[in-house]
Formats: C-alpha cells, structure tokens, sequence
C-alpha cells in the first residue's frame, strides 16, 4: 500500500511540473542579451503554464543568432540590411537571426505585438495569461522601409490646432 501512495504521489507531483523553455543568446551582444531577458521577462507573463528561463547552452529551444553564425548553422536566405530580422523554426527549435544586435532587439518587440503585448508611451499592456500553443505562428521576417528615423519625444508636436 506504501507503494502504491508513493507511485501515485509521484506521478501528481510530475503530472503537474511545468512545460520548460529555455532561451539562449548566441550573438554575445549586449542588446542581445537584454532582447532575450525582454522575452522571458513577458513570455513568462503571457504564458503562465510555462517556465522560460535564459541560460548559455548553446542547444536550446529559442536561439539568438547574428547572420554570419546562421550562416555556419547553413540557413540561407539570411537578413541583411541593418536593423531586419528573420525568425524561423527548425528541428523544433526557433531561431532569431539579425545581422545585427539592434535587430534582435526589433525582432523581440515586433514578436510580442505579434502575440498581443502592447507597448505605449501610457505603459505596457499584458494580456491575461494564455495557454501555451507553441511556437506555430512565431514565424516572421521584416527590414526597416528606410535608413535613418528621425524620433520627436514630444507625442503631442504639430498635433490638433498647433500644427
């Protein structure tokens, strides 16, 4: 009878463990680094059924790479212009790719609007937390449309009546 209570608590206690996804940051950058403690840091807040943590195994389930590294790893078809970004699934795994760190930056708010967060001058809007669905729709590249962006951090300059 011992038995039995030890095998059935046994199997509860792993029954209700938590899905693991683990994130790593190839591209040793700094904004690399910060990119990918963004997207655990609002993952976790997303998906409550699920345990994100970043670590440094090079063989993990979300992979931040540069171009030249995806290009070792034998993806073709990689971004190019500065600031783009590409994010595919392979073997399971999903891999960000960017020629460089400020992509991978781009890459990881562009992928949380994708997934309903908001980001505004007000503050950040979260969505109540979901069920894990995978990585099915994270599937998606862009480039930036022009070379320079010019920011005027006042949100109300020539609006209404004074422009």
């Amino acid at each position: 009878m011992k038995r039995f209570i030890f095998i059935l608590a046994l199997f509860a206690f792993f029954s209700c463990s938590k899905k693991e996804i683990r994130i790593t940051n190839l591209s040793e950058t700094s904004l690399g680094h910060h990119a990918t403690r963004e997207l655990e840091k609002y993952l976790g807040q997303v998906y409550g059924d699920v345990d994100f943590s970043v670590v440094d195994d090079p063989d993990e389930n979300i992979q931040y790479l540069l171009s030249h590294q995806a290009a070792d790893l034998g993806f073709d078809q990689l971004p190019a212009v500065e600031e783009s970004f590409l994010i595919t699934e392979k073997d399971g795994k999903v891999f960000v790719i960017s020629p460089d760190e400020r992509g991978l930056l781009n890459e990881t708010y562009a992928l949380l609007e994708k997934l309903i967060c908001g980001f505004y001058i007000s503050g950040d809007v979260i969505p109540e937390a979901q069920k894990w669905i995978g990585f099915g729709q994270w599937e998606m590249k862009d480039e930036p449309l022009i070379n320079e962006r010019f920011l005027f951090n006042w949100h109300n300059f020539l609006s209404g009546c004074t422009g």
